[in-house]
């Protein structure tokens, strides 16, 4: 969407694309967002890796923008902190089932016992779920922002300890109440407050 409407010079304001990409402003002049770049995450998973004293681990990531970008990131920013990667290996949820088994049997079959990924949660949660049909031996897991602050990986009992970094959250002024003030109907009037509603109180909104 950037691409098209940015010859134009019309404003794209985002809360949720983290891509260091989008940075570029020769390719996406009239893009900006109030999330950070993953490029300051890339370099704090570095440094965090380093601090702990690991030295050799293992990397995946999903094969997109966000995976693929970040990932870069942080391989930079670990030759530079002394660290060695073992492998480094991608996968999609469109892919085929064979290529997430492959990559979990990279990850049983290797001597890396940490591993960093940065996959959104639904990529991860299919990793995940491959990995636990055979469990190998205990590993540390390092993950982005997008996977590590779900609360749904605690059903993973071989993610106990994982971790990584969460965006910063801030409160804003009435927006509490104007959420709780909204009736169904309203609500089923938007796909992103749907969204929300359906999650916040774990039910089922119907638009009649």
């Amino acid at each position: 969407m950037s691409r098209i409407i940015g010859p134009f010079n019309i404003p794209q304001v985002s809360h949720f694309a983290t891509c260091a990409c989008l940075s570029d402003k020769q390719q996406y002049p009239s893009f900006f967002r109030t999330i950070p770049s993953d490029q300051f995450q890339a370099d704090a998973l570095a440094k965090l890796v380093k601090h702990f004293g690991w030295t050799w681990i293992g990397a995946v990531r999903s094969d997109s923008d966000y995976g693929n970008n970040g990932m870069a990131s942080f391989l930079h920013a670990a030759r530079k902190e002394g660290i060695c990667v073992e492998y480094s290996e991608s996968f999609s949820r469109i892919h085929p089932r064979s290529r997430i088994q492959r990559v979990a049997d990279v990850i049983r079959r290797s001597t890396a016992k940490v591993v960093v990924a940065f996959i959104p949660t639904g990529d991860m949660k299919m990793l995940l779920e491959e990995l636990s049909r055979k469990p190998s031996s205990p590993r540390q897991w390092i993950g982005s922002e997008a996977w590590v602050t779900d609360p749904d990986m605690l059903r993973f009992s071989f993610l106990a300890g994982a971790i990584g970094f969460g965006i910063e959250k801030s409160v804003i002024p009435g927006l509490r109440d104007f959420l709780l003030d909204l009736s169904p109907s309203k609500v089923a009037d938007s796909t992103l407050l749907t969204m929300f509603w359906e999650e916040a109180f774990n039910c089922r909104l119907v638009k009649k």
